[in-house]
């Protein structure tokens, strides 16, 4: 009967062992995923390209790539012996031609910045004024390209012969001044050359242009160009002048100051001595 007994306890002790061995199992035990609440699925999002990322139109573009507006002149055309297209405006209709060529400078990098002095000055002497727009600026097609604007008063002068005109000048401001240079002395039959606040290479041979030539500087040029331009001056041959004018602007930009009169009346005269 003590035996029964003892089983009976002993028993009953395994079993509550056995009890708590599982309750203690099921806490440690990590739980299935059954057990645990299922992840929310992340929204599925609707992707809007920023503007950089889309084939939105591009701003307003820049003066470097907006085409200048026609002035109401002799608008023309032509072509450069490696094909393209120089847009210029004709003024005047005297014997001598004037080809004019533009700065750089923001602002002043187009035909349109001489057309105010080709206006006065055709009403003034026997001149036809040529302003162009070097390729890729203005209304020229084509990529810009400092070595190649030679190319674009040569081609100017081919339109101006085409149309009968046999005494030609050029004259340039900037980096237009540069390319009247570089072009005369590939066409040294030019009449006339005159150079304002440029800065022609000096590793050039001059000796070849007999025209007479015009230089022109402000004192004040904020591109401290009165070195190279007084070296180039003395390289080429005579007859030539040199001027100055006490203004702080840059070229062209000339016309809009108090001595802005002067310059003008400087640039006919000399035009004018070409014809005597």
């Amino acid at each position: 009967m003590k035996k029964i007994a003892l089983a009976i306890i002993a028993a009953s002790f395994f079993t509550a062992c056995a009890s708590n061995l599982s309750e203690t199992q099921a806490i440690a035990v990590p739980p299935t995923q059954s057990d645990t609440a299922t992840p929310t699925r992340q929204p599925t999002l609707t992707f809007t390209p920023t503007v950089t990322e889309t084939q939105a139109p591009s701003a307003t573009p820049t003066e470097v790539l907006t085409p200048t507006p026609d002035t109401p002149t002799d608008v023309v055309r032509f072509i450069t012996e490696d094909d393209f297209t120089i847009v210029g405006s004709v003024l005047g209709d005297g014997e001598i031609a004037v080809i004019l060529t533009h700065m750089g400078e923001a602002g002043s990098a187009s035909r349109k910045s001489w057309i105010p002095f080709a206006r006065y000055a055709a009403s003034q002497g026997d001149f036809t004024f040529l302003a162009i727009d070097f390729r890729g600026y203005g209304a020229s097609h084509g990529a810009r390209s400092l070595s190649n604007q030679k190319l674009d008063i040569l081609a100017a002068v081919e339109f101006l012969k085409q149309r009968g005109y046999k005494q030609i000048v050029c004259m340039g401001a900037s980096m237009g001044g540069n390319a009247c240079a570089e072009a005369a002395i590939l066409y040294p039959e030019f009449i006339g050359l005159a150079i304002i606040a440029s800065n022609p290479r000096i590793d050039r041979d001059y000796s070849e242009l007999q025209m007479p030539k015009l230089f022109v500087l402000e004192e004040g040029d904020p591109y401290n160009l009165t070195d190279s331009m007084e070296s180039v001056f003395e390289m080429m041959p005579g007859p030539k002048e040199y001027h100055t004018f006490p203004e702080d602007v840059h070229g062209t930009r000339m016309f809009e100051t108090e001595s802005g009169d002067d310059f003008h009346q400087l640039l006919v005269n000399y035009l004018r001595s070409l014809s005597q």
